[in-house]
């Protein structure tokens, strides 16, 4: 549920114009608070067990979610513009939509396979390396 949220977050805001800025912003603060993950987690353990901790726990999952997060947000900015240009052309504009929901729905089957990997195999791994 935790991966789900930005990209539900993502694609609403893909769906107003006034949306754009937000992805922007929403973006910006997922790699600040990943960023801030980081540097707590090496300034609690030390660098030896925190960087073990952080490559076992956050770059598995991050090495996937990151790009999810970045081509959700491309693509819900190219909608939201496709939107402003072709506001008064229906016939146009159910070519984007159908990338628009194709793409995010890829990007969430994606995401859940990152979930299930961080639910049965990320725990056991770090439970193992960290006692």
């Amino acid at each position: 549920a935790t991966n789900l949220k930005p990209a539900i977050f993502l694609w609403l805001f893909g769906l107003w114009i006034i949306g754009i800025p937000l992805i922007c912003v929403y973006i910006a603060f997922e790699g600040y608070s990943i960023g801030f993950v980081i540097s707590i987690v090496l300034n609690s353990l030390g660098s030896g067990k925190g960087s073990l901790l952080l490559a076992l726990s956050l770059l598995p999952q991050e090495i996937f979610i990151i790009p999810i997060l970045l081509t959700l947000g491309v693509n819900s900015i190219l909608f939201a513009k496709a939107i402003w240009k072709n506001k008064n052309r229906v016939s146009n504009i159910k070519f984007d939509i159908y990338r628009y929901i194709f793409l995010f729905i890829l990007c969430i089957a994606v995401l859940i396979g990152v979930t299930v990997l961080q639910t049965y195999v990320q725990v056991p791994v770090i439970k193992g390396a960290l006692t």
